[in-house]
């Protein structure tokens, strides 16, 4: 399963381990050039998702931001404490893996845990929870959602289609 989050930390630590350790062949030497940021700076990360909303007349959009910030190491030393911390430790990073992949490889999210956590929602509401899911998934059924939804007719669609 492909996971943005932890592709996106990978590309991280490769483009930060290529800046570090740079050597410099124009200079024709052997030695490593380490660089050293100003303190309290950081990097960070923004991943925006916008998706318009088709209302007449009027520019709304539903957003969900995901933001990332890293600190950077202002002082030479402090490259090589995450690696002595986890040297020493008596974590086993193969046995991790190995134990993470074997605990379930299939999806946790369905859409009988969407329409779960719907109807618990519509209960505490007062309405009856699952009389609204069943007729959603009916009324969807008989008259589907078309292009002109847009992107929430979509969504709706998808969720609420039946399948046997």
């Amino acid at each position: 399963m492909f996971r943005p989050f932890r592709f996106i930390n990978h590309l991280a630590l490769i483009v930060t381990v290529q800046i570090l350790w740079v050597q410099s062949e124009g200079l024709q030497r052997s030695s490593r050039a380490v660089v050293e940021f100003p303190m309290g700076t950081s990097n960070g990360f923004l991943i925006a998702i916008a998706i318009p909303l088709e209302i007449p007349g009027r520019n709304i959009y539903l957003s969900h931001n995901f933001e990332m910030n890293y600190v950077l190491p202002s002082n030479v030393t402090q490259y090589r404490l995450w690696y002595d911390l986890f040297k020493n430790s008596k974590y086993n990073v193969a046995e991790t893996v190995r134990r993470r992949r074997s605990i379930e490889t299939g999806s946790r999210f369905s859409r009988r845990f969407v329409y779960e956590l719907l109807a618990e929602r519509m209960d505490l509401y007062g309405y009856n929870g699952t009389a609204c899911i069943h007729k959603a998934i009916c009324e969807t059924f008989e008259a589907p959602f078309y292009h002109y939804n847009g992107v929430l007719g979509d969504v709706a669609h998808v969720s609420f289609r039946f399948e046997r």
